[in-house]
């Protein structure tokens, strides 16, 4: 036996209650005509079936919307979580890209560097080869 909402009313009741309810003198104008005391009764009867009703309807669609509203709560926290950890690898990621342009720089300065030297080195051999030139034809001068 499935008690109401309230708590107070069990269910069978508002199985029973039905067949009255469909009776055509079984409402609160007819029934005041005979006793106020037991339209205020029927009133109550009505009133209760159709919020029974009503809360049978609603509280279903309550829960979905309860269980959907921790659904979209749980995905806007991982959504959340996942932004936060898409903005670091990101701060990361430029980090690392900084640094990437600083050694391609300093690469870039280096390779300037070896290419002066070898430009130097070519040009004091050929110092070197042409006083060596020189050399044999000053020692025939002398």
């Amino acid at each position: 036996m499935q008690i109401l909402v309230s708590g107070t009313i069990p269910e069978g009741n508002f199985k029973d209650v039905r067949a009255y309810l469909e009776l055509p003198h079984f409402n609160v104008e007819t029934i005041k005509t005979k006793n106020g005391a037991a339209a205020g009764l029927v009133s109550w009867v009505i009133n209760i079936v159709t919020y029974r009703d009503i809360v049978v309807t609603v509280e279903p669609k309550k829960a979905k919307a309860a269980a959907a509203k921790a659904e979209t709560d749980e995905a806007m926290a991982k959504k959340n979580a996942a932004e936060t950890q898409v903005a670091e690898l990101t701060a990361t990621l430029n980090k690392l890209i900084t640094k990437l342009n600083e050694a391609e720089a300093t690469k870039a300065a280096a390779e300037a560097t070896v290419e002066r030297g070898l430009a130097k080195a070519s040009l004091a051999n050929r110092l070197t080869n042409a006083l060596a030139d020189e050399n044999v034809r000053w020692a025939a001068s002398i």
